[in-house]
């Protein structure tokens, strides 16, 4: 899109603004936001990890909950049976 008879057009000042300058800051933005972007991508594999862990370690205690339960009444019945009393 050139100047017409070398005067600066509106539609001229349009076509720059929105070519040149928006890629201009986009790459400048780009350029300085790639660094935070690159930390929070580290960050949220890092939470991934973690919340990968903790869903791990809920369900082992669930299980470990469910036999200690079982364990509890089975010692009960036997403490029934042999006549013991624990207090």
């Amino acid at each position: 899109m050139p100047k017409q008879n070398g005067q600066l057009t509106k539609r001229y000042l349009d076509w720059l603004f929105d070519t040149k300058l928006d890629l201009t800051l986009e790459e400048k933005f780009d350029k300085k936001l790639k660094p935070l972007h690159d930390e929070f991508d580290q960050l949220f594999k890092k939470l991934d990890w973690f919340t990968g862990r903790y869903e791990k370690l809920e369900k082992e205690q669930i299980l470990q909950s469910e036999k200690v339960s079982e364990l509890e009444e089975r010692v009960e019945t036997v403490e029934q049976k042999v006549g013991i009393v624990v207090q």
